[in-house]
């Protein structure tokens, strides 16, 4: 956890690691960084919306077409915000986009003024169902979008941990768990 304690000294902002668990995410190591206006962590809190939060989306992206449309109909993609994508289509594409760029982002769509990055992280014990993000103002954030990516895919590197394209093999067994219950 050494190099995402790092980023968030070197950045200033909160940087979380996260991971898959029953469809939702969960941050199980956040660093506070040390700029005065900071994204608040939460450590162990369950978060649900994925379609909101740029973790989720990162995780979202490995689900094939079949296994997205089953966490939908157990999740809706209810409005967080004005700027939530909340039709399947929209969020389809931005999917595609996460998918091929290997990173994903959120302004203001899980909670208005906070903006995030993610990258994924893949590992054999992890299977790449984990991410590291940055939580920021949304006018910090947009500010330096490429600095913080640039750090935060650093991060993942110096883990010993090659960020990857989103590849979820654990998120699509819970995902095909939670639509038999």
């Amino acid at each position: 956890l050494e190099p995402l304690a790092n980023l968030a000294r070197l950045l200033g902002e909160t940087s979380a690691l996260c991971v898959w668990r029953n469809g939702a995410v969960v941050e199980i190591a956040v660093f506070e960084g040390g700029k005065p206006l900071q994204v608040g962590g939460r450590l162990g809190g369950v978060q649900s919306d994925l379609h909101a939060r740029a973790s989720g989306k990162l995780l979202l992206a490995s689900l094939t077409d079949r296994e997205l449309e089953r966490y939908v109909a157990v999740h809706p993609l209810i409005a967080r915000t004005p700027k939530t994508v909340t039709d399947l289509a929209s969020l389809r594409r931005e999917l595609a986009v996460t998918r091929e760029r290997g990173w994903a982002t959120e302004y203001e769509e899980c909670d208005i003024g906070v903006a995030c990055i993610a990258v994924s992280l893949t590992a054999d014990e992890i299977a790449g169902s984990a991410a590291y993000s940055i939580g920021a103002p949304a006018w910090r954030l947009t500010q330096n979008e490429d600095e913080y990516r640039a750090a935060l895919l650093k991060a993942a590197k110096e883990a010993s941990v090659e960020p990857s394209r989103p590849r979820l093999n654990g998120a699509a067994n819970n995902i095909n768990q939670e639509t038999r219950q």
